[in-house]
């Protein structure tokens, strides 16, 4: 019986680890115009979004992905396809090189202090219903916080192309 318990003790402890590493995801999914950040949650006043044109070699346009919040503000520096000239449906990933569907840079800044930290890595889900959007992230800084959100409506949108 002993055995049989030692053998079971590593399965037990697998399945807990893999339910942690959801866990945040499944967090994302079920928020409601919110961000956390390390724990903390803030309300999401606005979202925005604004193209700088495709000036990149390999074919992709610059969108940023601006989010509101009272206290902080959560950004993304994304790509898309060099025709697109807003956000379009897809996971978009941390990739400090670029490219169609990523995200290059990521910002978390806290309003009151203008503390900020670095995004550099997770993924940032975006579902485009005509002009309604629902934006999902799940990211971590360069320093190890959690920046998790949820945003669903319309989000601005800025031409600095020109």
């Amino acid at each position: 019986m002993k055995k049989l318990l030692f053998l079971a003790l590593p399965v037990l402890a697998m399945t807990f680890v893999s339910c942690y590493k959801d866990k945040n995801k499944d967090n994302a999914s079920k928020l409601n115009n919110e961000v956390v950040f390390d724990g903390k949650s803030y309300a999401i006043s606005s979202a925005e979004m604004t193209y700088y044109g495709d000036e990149n070699e390999d074919n992709t346009s610059n969108v940023d992905l601006d989010i509101e919040c009272k206290g902080i503000d959560v950004g993304f520096e994304m790509f898309v396809s060099g025709k697109e000239t807003r956000l379009v449906s897809g996971t978009y990933r941390f990739n400090a090189n670029g490219g169609v569907s990523t995200f290059d840079d990521g910002w978390v800044v806290f309003d009151t202090t203008d503390k900020g930290y670095v995004i550099n890595s997770g993924e940032v889900k975006v579902d485009v219903s005509g002009t309604t959007y629902t934006v999902v992230f799940d990211c971590r800084t360069s320093t190890g916080e959690t920046v998790v959100g949820k945003y669903t409506g319309t989000l601005r949108w800025y031409d600095e192309s020109r």
